[in-house]
């Protein structure tokens, strides 16, 4: 999985290797997908709804 830049991913695919290219503000599933943030496991203090990562 490629998410800092587009040259490690690139580099990985040319040598044949499956690779995932994942922009920053969609992708991250270390985030909070619920507003309320207090029955959820330990993540990052950002909040990601589902529907933006499906869009």
């Amino acid at each position: 999985m490629s998410w800092c830049g587009e040259k490690g991913g690139i580099q990985a695919a040319k040598q044949h290797h499956d690779v995932i290219m994942t922009p920053r503000t969609h992708n991250y599933f270390n985030f909070y997908h619920v507003e309320d943030k207090v029955n959820e496991p330990l993540a990052f203090d950002e909040f990601l709804p589902l529907e933006k990562v499906y869009s």
